[in-house]
């Protein structure tokens, strides 16, 4: 510090006071306002830059998203081609053997008749089915015994006889009808009173 006596007039030295301290904050607002503008630019490139990479980056998620839409597409499509092979297979291979059921008849009268037809056909209803079968016998009684094993089987729902006939030849032929499962009950009629 200075001791020496100024011969300056106060006025002077307050006015260059006030002059020192005005280019002082002058130059520490021009640093700010530099530094600012600055900060202000920075800020802005890096905003830039960001909005840049979202942009890249809602793109990249939009590409990915068609993407998973097309292969779900394609899935959809596939599955229904295998859908309708499931299908088609199931329809070849699962229904009842019924070589099984003509087995088991031509063993229940294995000895004393003879079977000439066997006729399958599907009822009305899915689980019901009629037989129709046709065949020659040595006598009436055999003939007889068949339709009684056929109706204790426990196989079919009725059994009918629906011609015997005795040949030229001695034997006899006949026609009997079974049905496998049970019709659906007609509906109760209403009663008017």
């Amino acid at each position: 510090m200075n001791h020496a006596i100024s011969f300056m007039p106060v006025p002077r030295r307050i006015a260059r006071r006030q002059r020192s301290r005005k280019n002082v904050w002058i130059a520490i607002n021009a640093v700010g306002l530099l530094l600012g503008g600055t900060a202000i630019a920075a800020t802005r490139s890096q905003l830039q830059r960001s909005e840049s990479s979202a942009m890249q980056a809602t793109d990249a998620a939009q590409a990915r998203l068609d993407s998973i839409v097309e292969e779900q597409i394609t899935l959809a499509a596939e599955l229904t081609r295998i859908e309708s092979r499931l299908v088609a297979h199931a329809e070849a291979t699962q229904h009842p053997d019924w070589s099984i059921l003509l087995a088991y008849i031509s063993r229940i009268g294995a000895d004393e008749i003879a079977l000439e037809g066997f006729v399958l056909e599907r009822g009305d209803s899915a689980d019901v089915y009629s037989v129709a079968l046709a065949g020659a016998a040595r006598s009436q009684n055999a003939v007889t015994r068949f339709l009684l094993a056929l109706e204790r089987s426990g196989v079919f729902a009725s059994t009918t006889l629906v011609r015997s006939n005795r040949t030229d030849a001695g034997t006899y032929t006949f026609a009997i009808a079974c049905r496998i499962g049970e019709e659906p009950a007609p509906p109760p009629e209403e009663e008017n009173g």
